[in-house]
């Protein structure tokens, strides 16, 4: 309860200046964009028309969801601050009555009442759950039957930053990763996050679940490093090759996060 407290606080201060931290990484935009893409061709090939985001901070990716396929969105994240940003944010874009806003933690949204076609959680948000066997088992419990739940994760194994510690010889920074215990930069405070392995992912789904596809995300180059490389450079190369590569094996693997694509059967 202390962490959840401590993290709500936390990302209710980052979030007056969260999107143009988000905004000024080129890589991190990359992500998002892929991660829209998945969320959009799902929704255009169903009739999915109740959806929920969980961790949804300052709405972004739900702005996005909303305008691009018409469709209502439910959001929760545990920061009553973020959750605020995200409404203001949908009044000035008109879309406010597509938007439902609920303080709620990831591993208690077993608790909604509402049936949902398709669920979805992007940006690390599910590695600061603590609770991460709740929130499968919750999601499973309120998605229709043949939903999906579409989630990224940070990931254990990341061939870049490896590659970069190597490099620089920062040896404590792959052992954190491979260890899977991380603080994470959040403003000018940190919040603990738990790193997973695709094996350890594929051992906490229960059985009325099948995966339909997995991603890597940032895997040439994860968001740390963004800065080092002139913006024509991802824009024009890096970019175009993720979008080609990341659901393919092994690139799907060694990404900064690892995406899933679930159907409950």
């Amino acid at each position: 309860m202390e962490d959840y407290l401590r993290n709500s606080l936390i990302f209710s201060r980052a979030a007056d200046e969260y999107d143009e931290k988000i905004s000024a990484n080129k890589i991190n935009l990359m992500i998002r964009d892929i991660e829209v893409q998945i969320i959009h061709k799902i929704i255009k090939g169903s009739d999915i028309d109740s959806v929920l985001e969980v961790g949804c901070g300052t709405g972004q990716e739900a702005l996005r969801v909303i305008r691009g396929c018409g469709v209502r969105v439910d959001c929760i994240d545990i920061s009553g601050g973020m959750l605020g940003f995200a409404r203001k944010k949908m009044i000035y874009n008109g879309v406010a009555d597509k938007f439902r806003p609920i303080m709620l933690s990831a591993g208690d949204i077993g608790a909604i009442r509402n049936k949902y076609g398709l669920i979805y959680s992007f940006n690390g948000a599910i590695n600061t759950e603590p609770r991460i066997k709740d929130f499968i088992s919750g999601a499973s419990k309120i998605l229709m039957k043949d939903g999906y739940l579409v989630f990224s994760l940070r990931n254990r194994i990341c061939i870049s930053d490896f590659v970069y510690s190597i490099l620089k010889m920062k040896w404590g920074r792959i052992r954190e990763r491979l260890g899977g215990f991380v603080d994470v930069p959040v403003s000018e405070f940190t919040v603990k996050s738990r790193y997973y392995s695709h094996g350890e992912i594929i051992r906490l789904l229960p059985g009325d679940f099948k995966v339909v596809s997995v991603h890597g995300l940032g895997t040439l180059i994860f968001p740390f490093l963004a800065n080092s490389f002139p913006d024509y450079f991802i824009d024009n190369f890096i970019r175009n090759i993720e979008f080609k590569i990341n659901r393919d094996f092994p690139f799907n693997m060694v990404g900064d996060e690892i995406l899933y694509v679930l159907q409950k059967l």
